[in-house]
């Protein structure tokens, strides 16, 4: 009787054990579904601001402090335009919004930007705008010119060399953490501010072409950025213009 008691005790806790094993491995899979849930949640105005605030912190873009606050949704600013932008699209996912504003605030800072290069190069006041422009090429991102993205809808390659671009690289370029190619070069008017340092903590980043470009003013992060070797392939001018 006492064997027979102890079988059945022994039984009773493995099956405890069991059933506590599939709750817990049913609860583990309803909280994975709602983060898929969450990513892929169709996000509204409020939604996209607070998720590209967010992202611009983790990325280290904002200045002066770790605040989202301290980041510039100032009216009229490259950034406060492209978040008009996406907010436009009332069909997008966390990752599309992100995605979509590192394009538009890239298109800002290059379109039709004067600065002191493109007065010495072009004339004073005389600035190029871009040849193919974002605004005229619909609301997918990759088919818009000079982008190319995966099968999952992910931008992995800006290639706009010769465009008209001018200005400088904004830093929300970060916020494409797939971006594995990037070509700019032959953009005569680009350069203001120099070689953007932080574009050799691009993690996926492994192709970067700047030639033909006209950056200045720090010749010191140019060599580290065009001699890093993260990547594959790089070229870029040291200081063309000094």
């Amino acid at each position: 009787m006492k064997m027979l008691g102890k079988s059945i005790f022994l039984k009773i806790v493995a099956s405890t054990l069991i059933v506590a094993t599939i709750i817990s491995l049913s609860v583990a899979i309803i909280v994975l579904q709602n983060k898929d849930c969450q990513s892929d949640a169709i996000l509204d105005a409020s939604g996209m601001e607070e998720v590209i605030r967010n992202a611009v912190v983790q990325k280290g873009i904002v200045g002066g402090g770790t605040s989202s606050a301290n980041y510039p949704f100032s009216d009229r600013s490259i950034q406060q335009r492209a978040l008009s932008k996406v907010m436009k699209v009332t069909t997008l996912t966390k990752e599309m919004s992100i995605q979509r504003y590192a394009l538009w605030t890239f298109f800002f800072a290059t379109e039709h930007v004067g600065t002191p290069v493109t007065n010495k190069i072009f004339g004073l006041g005389t600035v190029p705008t871009w040849k193919d422009s974002w605004t005229n090429d619909g609301p997918d991102p990759c088919l818009w010119n000079g982008v190319r993205c995966n099968s999952f809808g992910i931008v992995v390659e800006l290639n706009l060399s010769d465009s008209g671009i001018t200005g400088a690289l904004p830093p929300e370029l970060k916020l494409l953490d797939s971006l594995t190619s990037l070509d700019l070069s032959k953009n005569i008017g680009l350069g203001h501010g120099g070689v953007p340092i932080w574009l050799k903590d691009m993690d996926s980043l492994q192709f970067i072409d700047l030639r033909g470009c006209t950056f200045s003013d720090n010749g010191a992060a140019s060599l580290e950025v065009c001699g890093s070797t993260k990547f594959f392939y790089a070229e870029c001018p040291i200081c063309s213009c000094c």
